[in-house]
């Protein structure tokens, strides 16, 4: 349904979140009785984004982002995955195992890992991220907010700022070759390009 068609009941935080969103309403009127509450809030329509879905073998990260978009369905949410195009097949659906609808329409990144090819191309992830932030702006009138699911978190850059925009990030590629920023058993805060070529 369209925004504010229905609500959704959820606890949170009252601290955190009461008087941060829009419409909500207490069910105890002092603020001060408790932390936590429940509260009722609009339903949201959610277009969430991945260029790992559908497919027909789930990773980590797809998986994160089903059993998310799934909750918030199971929540009284409306959500609809914007995926990879030509891959929403009846295999790919029983692998998800997803409860919403499906657009394909992003394109596919071939060769995104360059670690396997044995060479470090940053300006591709910008390629496909502007790529991306443009199939993101056709499909995202209409829902409240875009929550984006992947390996390019450079996205955010190009994503227009109308757009109610999140991302859950995943990957550190378009700094590190090895994706992680991680080395030797901690966290890497190097930005020397021959630490970089060390790995």
């Amino acid at each position: 349904g369209a925004r504010g068609s229905h609500h959704v009941r959820c606890f949170v935080r009252r601290r955190l979140f009461v008087g941060a969103l829009p419409g909500s309403s207490s069910t105890d009127d002092d603020p001060a009785s408790s932390i936590d509450d429940l509260v009722t809030v609009p339903a949201l329509k959610i277009l969430m984004v991945s260029e790992t879905l559908p497919a027909r073998q789930l990773g980590g990260l797809a998986k994160h982002a089903v059993t998310l978009a799934n909750t918030l369905i199971d929540e009284g949410h409306e959500v609809t995955i914007l995926g990879l195009a030509g891959q929403d097949d009846d295999a790919s659906r029983r692998e998800m195992g997803f409860k919403g609808t499906v657009i394909g329409a992003l394109a596919l990144m071939p060769g995104w890992k360059e670690g396997l090819l044995g060479c470090f191309n940053p300006f591709k992830r910008l390629y496909f991220a502007r790529q991306m932030a443009r199939t993101i702006a056709a499909h995202a009138p209409g829902f409240d907010v875009v929550h984006y699911h992947g390996n390019l978190p450079i996205l955010a850059a190009f994503v227009p700022d109308h757009i109610n925009f999140v991302q859950t990030r995943h990957d550190q590629g378009i700094e590190c070759l090895v994706h992680v920023r991680f080395k030797e058993g901690q966290v890497c805060t190097s930005t020397d390009a021959a630490d970089c070529a060390a790995c």
